[in-house]
């Protein structure tokens, strides 16, 4: 079944993309309607690289996944959306598509599979990544790699004997140790990935993020950059004062970048109340943003704070299930 439904993916007749319009309405009648799902990427990885972060999809899924969003909905820009938002006028069935911390391969691998399908989206950069080339998750990505030892002592750092003994103890490694350095103040957080570094030998860590050149690129061709924090910092861990300034460092640093006046900003890890605060959403209004986005799963509609609009991506590796829950996902209340 999903074999012949890839197929028609690739050579569909339009009888084809019309019954899943149908579908897709009969299966929120309602919501289809007057929602806006907006989805979220990070990663979008060539097929031969090896996939430690859970975050990240295949450029041949991301592919397949944005002929389907493009044929079945109405992909618009924030700005729009939240325009016909306003005016109770959203199409049936729309979306906007986002991506979060800006990395290297939304310029490679995405942004030509989004520019063969006239797709707009926005791109939540993170401001010391384009400047240092990597984000301190990749750097322990990188790390955990680069090992070729069973277990790892990281006692001295409080973060105990990690085993490396083949790829899923790396995926599982990866995935605990980003939990655990994920709630610390960056300057914490980047000393400790600097201690597992050493320890990993791992020296030249490749350019993993986008750089300036390549951010004017985009935005030349009709993409939108947004403001993901200027550090990255989990700002429930950090003072408030420290929060703004961090914000609005990033925002003044990409405004010169982009040439754009940044009106979007994404949340950092984005989890209301465990990784950023109702106080946080009032500073990102006060330091005169348009909307911002979290990553909590759910809809856009008119009632919706625009300073906590949640988000969402189907996980699902085949296009039926992926349709069908992307579908379900209008039906989703805030």
């Amino acid at each position: 079944m999903n074999n012949l439904f890839v197929r028609m993916l690739i050579a569909g007749p339009s009888w084809f993309w019309g019954a899943l319009k149908i579908a897709v309405n009969t299966i929120s009648p309602f919501g289809s309607k007057k929602r806006l799902t907006v989805l979220i990427y990070h990663h979008v990885l060539p097929e031969n690289v090896n996939m430690l972060d859970e975050g990240a999809i295949g450029v041949a899924a991301f592919n397949w996944q944005m002929r389907l969003v493009s044929k079945v909905f109405n992909v618009l820009t924030l700005d729009q959306a939240l325009e016909l938002l306003k005016k109770d006028s959203l199409p049936r069935r729309s979306v906007a598509i986002t991506f979060d911390d800006g990395y290297l391969d939304n310029y490679t691998e995405a942004l030509p599979i989004l520019n063969r399908y006239g797709l707009m989206a926005t791109f939540f950069v993170v401001g010391n990544a384009v400047k240092e080339g990597n984000i301190w998750n990749q750097r322990l990505t990188e790390a955990i790699l680069k090992f070729d030892c069973e277990k790892v002592d990281l006692t001295e750092i409080g973060l105990g004997i990690i085993s490396l003994a083949n790829e899923e103890e790396k995926v599982n490694a990866n995935l605990v140790l980003n939990e655990q350095l994920k709630n610390l103040a960056p300057k914490e957080q980047n000393r400790k990935v600097a201690y597992i570094t050493r320890l990993s030998r791992e020296r030249n860590f490749r350019r993993a993020m986008l750089n300036e050149a390549q951010i004017a690129k985009m935005v030349d061709g009709g993409m939108e950059i947004g403001c993901h924090t200027m550090n990255h910092p989990m700002l429930s861990v950090v003072p408030i004062d420290a929060a703004e300034q961090d914000i609005l460092e990033s925002k003044y640093y990409l405004n010169e970048v982009s040439g754009q006046n940044i009106k979007y900003f994404a949340y950092p890890y984005g989890k209301l109340g465990q990784h950023f605060t109702v106080q946080h959403a009032k500073l990102v209004e006060k330091l005169d943003f348009k909307a911002a986005f979290t990553s909590d799963w759910g809809t856009l509609c008119k009632e919706t704070n625009p300073f906590l609009i949640n988000r969402f991506t189907p996980w699902d590796k085949t296009p039926i299930r992926f349709l069908l829950r992307l579908a379900l996902n209008f039906n989703r209340k805030d």
